[in-house]
Order: structure tokens, then C-alpha cells, then sequence
């Protein structure tokens, strides 16, 4: 009888260490770093209204394990300045949902505004005047 329990105790011992050594080995292997953003040494322009994929012109990201995750990357924000300029905050998250955020400053235009007319030649009796430089 004592000799089935030393053999149960070690099989058990032995079990109960394997496990041990897995759950280390898993949280070793757990992925906490985050991707890293980097840009391009590009001055980028951005005209209000347009489409915002030039914004990503010159971005890229990549994360250690999963590799490069430029797709999943996506803008956070555009904060407009009053001096001409925006900045772009980028985010990005790879798999074990790491999350990493990087701004740059982009030249920024407003949108010209278009006025139309609605009147039609018809209605329009005068004609339009000029001033002449003497």
C-alpha cells in the first residue's frame, strides 16, 4: 500500500510540475509590446474635405510578433492648428491587442469655397463692370 502512494505522489508531483513549467512558459510568451509607428521624412499637405488616404502616405507600422500591421492602422484624430498646420494622431493594434499611437504635423488647407449663380443670362439686364487703372 505504501508503495502505491509514493508511485501516486510522484506521478502527481511530476504532473503538477509540468503544469507549473506550461503556465511559466505561456506567460513568457505572452505578447505585451506594443507595434511601432514610424514615419517617413515627407512634408505632407492636406486639403480640408479630401480624401484622408494621402494621410497615410509615408506611415507604416510593425509589431514584433505579428509583423507588419500597416492595415490595421487607422486615424485617430485630426486636430486642426491655427497656424496652417494639423496634427494627425495614428493608431494602431496588433493581435494581442497592444495599442500604439503617434502624431505628425501635416500642412492643412481649408476647402476654397465656390459661389454659383443662380440667375440666368436672361434675367441678367446689365452688363457686368470693370474698373479701368488710370
Amino acid at each position: 500500500m505504501n508503495k502505491i502512494k509514493t508511485i501516486l505522489i510522484g506521478i502527481l508531483s511530476t504532473i503538477c510540475f509540468m503544469l507549473a513549467i506550461v503556465c511559466v512558459c505561456l506567460a513568457l510568451a505572452k505578447d505585451d509590446t506594443p507595434p511601432e509607428i514610424t514615419f517617413d521624412d515627407i512634408i505632407l499637405s492636406y486639403t480640408e474635405g479630401d480624401d484622408t488616404s494621402i494621410l497615410f502616405t509615408g506611415v507604416s507600422a510593425s509589431d514584433l510578433v505579428d509583423g507588419d500591421v500597416t492595415d490595421r492602422m487607422i486615424i485617430k484624430s485630426i486636430t486642426m492648428e491655427k497656424d496652417g498646420f494639423a496634427t494627425v494622431t495614428y493608431a494602431v493594434t496588433d493581435t494581442s491587442n497592444n495599442v500604439t499611437e503617434r502624431s505628425r504635423r501635416v500642412i492643412y488647407k481649408t476647402k476654397p469655397t465656390t459661389t454659383t449663380s443662380e440667375t440666368s443670362d436672361a434675367d441678367n439686364t446689365s452688363a457686368p463692370t470693370t474698373k479701368k487703372n488710370k
